[in-house]
């Protein structure tokens, strides 16, 4: 019986751990490459980090908005303008889209070609529910 059980626990750690490896492969990101919108903001004031934006430029200034200070450089045109980015090589890098998705590739492709680069999750759509939520406590 106890053998039984602890080969259950065994498969479940196992299927556990490769249905996480999976999730965070689609991601494009590791735990170590990414930042969450509220460690952002908090730092933002303080140390004014690099945010790349990957998203199309009228997404940029589309309803959603952009981060004060970013550098908008949409994901498709990343590649060929990398070089732009030299200059912030030893630095750390934000990057930033809608969801997460695109800034994910964004951060796995800098961070294979030597940058430091975070992928802020969640991306634009988490930082303006995050901005309204603080708005309406502000507020209350």
């Amino acid at each position: 019986m106890k053998a039984g059980l602890i080969i259950g626990i065994i498969l479940i750690a196992v299927v556990t751990g490769f249905k996480w490896k999976s999730i965070s492969s689609l991601k494009g990101n590791s735990r170590n490459d990414v930042i969450t919108v509220a460690s952002l903001r908090e730092r933002i004031n303080v140390d004014k980090p690099i945010m790349i934006d990957v998203r199309t430029t009228g997404e940029y200034g589309g309803e959603l908005g952009h981060i004060d200070g970013s550098i908008l450089i949409p994901l498709h045109e990343l590649s060929q303008r990398i070089n732009e980015l030299e200059k912030y090589k030893s630095e750390e890098i934000i990057m930033v889209c809608r969801t997460g998705n695109r800034s994910g590739q964004a951060t796995k492709f800098l961070n294979k070609n030597g940058f430091n680069a975070l992928n802020m999750i969640g991306g634009m759509v988490k930082w303006n529910q995050i901005n309204q939520s603080n708005i309406s406590q502000n507020h209350s």
